[in-house]
């Protein structure tokens, strides 16, 4: 500073002290007001920064769901393509379909009823057959099988089974299916009543699925 300036200042600080510190206070305002328009430039700055790396960042994320969308996709169409059958497997299963379907289902008749038993007091009594009642032969009594027939009866409670031959007519009481011999009765396990599921069989004990296949048997024991 020039030596005629601050003689000029020296006397106006003589002069007029007051304005003299106006002037220094309006100086400290300027510095105060350029420092707070630093502040909001830095400010502004660093938001537009932080935007700006935002942005970026989304974008990324965006290419990477996109890539990842896209790789999806294609081990999908890839997994389909590997899992789908050729066309001669496709022509294979369907030729063997018929074939697998024209097996007839395995069905044979059978009848499920309470079986009831009769014992010595019908021993020497003519059956419905011709024959002569024993209590101790295995034998039964049905209202409609062909006699002379051979049935297989299973008890349900116990699961024990024989075979019969139906040589009379009955049972007539207690809505009963089926009227046993004592013996067999013995065999099946049971004294009084038992449900029981009958089943006609060969004389081999193999079981037929109609019957009409039964094949009337000469009378005499069966043994098991």
């Amino acid at each position: 500073m020039s030596t005629t300036i601050q003689s000029e200042l020296q006397a106006r600080s003589v002069a007029n002290p007051l304005a003299m510190i106006d002037l220094a206070n309006s100086g400290k305002d300027n510095i105060a007001m350029s420092e707070q328009r630093r502040n909001r430039t830095r400010t502004l700055i660093s938001r537009t920064q932080a935007l700006a790396g935002a942005a970026v960042s989304s974008a990324r994320n965006r290419s990477q769901q996109a890539r990842a969308t896209m790789l999806v996709m294609a081990l999908g169409v890839s997994a389909s393509v590997s899992a789908a059958p050729t066309t001669s497997h496709v022509l294979a299963a369907s030729a063997a379909k018929p074939e697998a379907q024209s097996k007839p289902a395995k069905r044979h008749w059978f009848e499920v009823g309470k079986a009831t038993w009769y014992g010595e007091e019908f021993d020497g009594r003519k059956t419905a057959n011709g024959e002569t009642f024993d209590s101790t032969e295995f034998t039964a009594a049905h209202r409609t099988l062909p006699l002379g027939s051979l049935i297989r009866v299973t008890n349900l409670r116990n699961k024990r089974s024989m075979v019969v031959r139906v040589t009379d007519r009955g049972p007539w009481v207690n809505n009963a299916m089926l009227d046993l011999s004592h013996a067999a009765a013995q065999k099946l396990g049971f004294n009084g009543t038992a449900k029981v599921k009958i089943e006609p069989v060969d004389k081999y004990g193999r079981i037929l699925q109609e019957v009409a296949q039964l094949t009337p048997e000469k009378s005499g024991r069966i043994d098991e």
